[in-house]
């Protein structure tokens, strides 16, 4: 796409979506000034956003922010070019964007990860022939969309069986890990449509081809998801070796061993005594201090590692206190707490201060838009209440690691009046995976529960869990909740106890509840 153009007041919102369009393509970019390269900027440290009908580029570092009106731009291969007005020097400056990885694809190499996608879904077509010679591909066709910020591709297919028509959903192993786990939700979404889009002719069945490291993940979820009339048979397809293997979703003997061999609860800490080391007192002093740079703000949050505390503003998490061997507080790039580099810290908190709270002058900075889902658990955790008032206020614990693998976190573990645990997952984006992703840390919680693991290792001192699966809250800005949510929440089995909460969108300012529902 080639555009070059004075914007005009009108269409401003054409060239911000043509933008965003190329943007889609990358997540890593070089930015210039006329031919001088300044640094390096992630999807996540700058934004194009339309206000009073001027186009504003705005970008964030670590040292410093800008924000400039566009008065011209041009699109041209992997490069951005755009001329911005710097109003107190009254001149224009020439800037540009250079997409660093628009022609990596998934090896490294430097063909377009948009051809990669196709020669996944030709090498996917060519094993399906060949291992299923009675099924004739009807169609076939990547979908790609962005997720999160990134952009994912999955191949769709239809086939047929003499005159029965079958779903088939596949995703190439090189895609994102975060992205891969999408697979039966992008499975079940496909078979919806092409379940209407035939009628009255019935899909048969869904077949799902999956890259090994996910298929495991697959199959648990499978266990959990109520089926209608049609079939959902997994399959492990190997790219390198040219291979397409059959899975059976895990009985109920084979996922407790999965389980068992992924189970990752580390202990409570019990609150303890007032420790009389030197270095640890130094510590508490130094917390002591950056709490008084902003006594209202600043809160300390147990890390999963028993010898570390985080320090952080609205879940922002700005330093780091170690308390093993060799205490210290580290800030910044990890940069040693000492007497002469307070000034840099205590600037640090000031300035995130500015920025992270409900009224910021400048809702485009990085210290307000980033880590939002941890600014709704900081909100939460201050009155855990307002969300359930069955919940018991002081006791819940916050990014519980269940798993060995991929480190994945609960973001709330809550306990009710009657003793029922409660899993709370929060997402302030859209995001198709959030139904399933529950079941994944309903899954461990349950096994966990069953075998009196939670009391065992400190969760809940001096409560009686309830003999009953966890409820499983799911909480979203109304106007984050993505449109297929409704669909495949309802598919989630009712042994597993799903409720939606929704929240208002500014709930940075005053957090509400707007509905709560059962949704399976």
């Amino acid at each position: 796409m080639q555009t070059s153009s004075l914007i005009p007041r009108e269409n401003t919102l054409i060239a911000k979506y043509n933008i965003e369009v190329w943007l889609i393509e990358g997540d890593i970019f070089e930015f210039y000034q006329n031919s001088s390269y300044l640094f390096t900027l992630d999807k996540e440290q700058f934004s194009f956003t339309v206000e009073f009908s001027k186009l504003i580029f705005t970008y964030w570092t670590n040292n410093k922010s800008e924000s400039w009106q566009i008065t011209t731009y041009k699109i041209k291969n992997n490069l951005l070019y755009f001329d911005v007005y710097v109003p107190f020097s009254k001149r224009v400056m020439k800037l540009f964007l250079k997409n660093i990885d628009k022609h990596a694809n998934f090896h490294g190499t430097t063909q377009d990860a948009i051809i990669d996608r196709k020669g996944y879904l030709f090498c996917l077509c060519s094993l399906i022939k060949q291992e299923f010679p009675n099924l004739k591909i009807e169609k076939a066709s990547i979908n790609d969309r962005v997720r999160l910020n990134y952009k994912v591709g999955v191949a769709r297919l239809l086939l047929s069986q003499n005159e029965l028509l079958i779903a088939a959903v596949g995703i190439s192993s090189y895609e994102k890990n975060c992205n891969l786990q999408t697979l039966l939700a992008e499975g079940l979404k496909w078979l919806s449509i092409t379940g209407n889009r035939f009628k009255p002719i019935l899909i048969n069945k869904l077949m799902i081809f999956a890259p090994v490291k996910i298929v495991t993940l697959l199959a648990e979820r499978l266990t959990l998801i109520t089926q209608g009339q049609q079939r959902i048979e997994l399959f492990e397809v190997d790219e390198r070796q040219n291979t397409i293997l059959p899975v059976n979703p895990f009985d109920q003997g084979d996922l407790g061993l999965s389980l068992a061999r992924d189970i990752k609860l580390s202990a409570t800490k019990s609150k303890c005594k007032k420790n009389t080391n030197s270095s640890i007192c130094d510590i508490d002093e130094q917390i002591d201090w950056i709490k008084s740079l902003a006594p209202s703000l600043v809160e300390i949050k147990p890390n999963h590692n028993k010898n570390k505390l985080s320090l952080h503003i609205n879940g922002l998490t700005f330093a780091t206190a170690y308390l093993g061997q060799y205490p210290c507080i580290r800030f910044g790039n990890q940069e040693r707490l000492a007497l002469e580099n307070r000034t840099k810290l205590q600037g640090l908190v000031k300035e995130i201060a500015f920025y992270r709270h409900s009224s910021s002058l400048n809702k485009q900075h990085l210290y307000y838009r980033t880590a939002a889902e941890l600014w709704l658990e900081a909100i939460l955790s201050r009155d855990l209440a307002c969300l359930d008032p069955t919940l018991l206020k002081h006791w819940f614990y916050r990014q519980v690691l269940v798993t060995k693998q991929n480190h994945r976190f609960i973001d709330l573990l809550a306990v009710d009046s009657e003793g029922q645990l409660v899993i709370i997952e929060l997402k302030t984006v859209e995001d198709i995976d959030l139904p399933f992703q529950a079941l994944d840390y309903w899954l461990r919680i349950e096994w966990y529960r069953l075998r009196g693991d939670l009391s065992r290792k400190g969760y809940f001192p001096g409560t009686k869990l309830k003999n009953s699966p966890a409820k499983v809250y799911l909480v979203t800005p109304r106007l984050r909740c993505h449109q297929e949510f409704n669909f495949l929440a309802s598919l989630v089995d009712k042994r597993v106890p799903l409720y939606y909460i929704a929240i208002n969108d500014n709930w940075r300012e005053e957090l509400k509840i707007e509905s709560r529902q059962k949704i399976n």
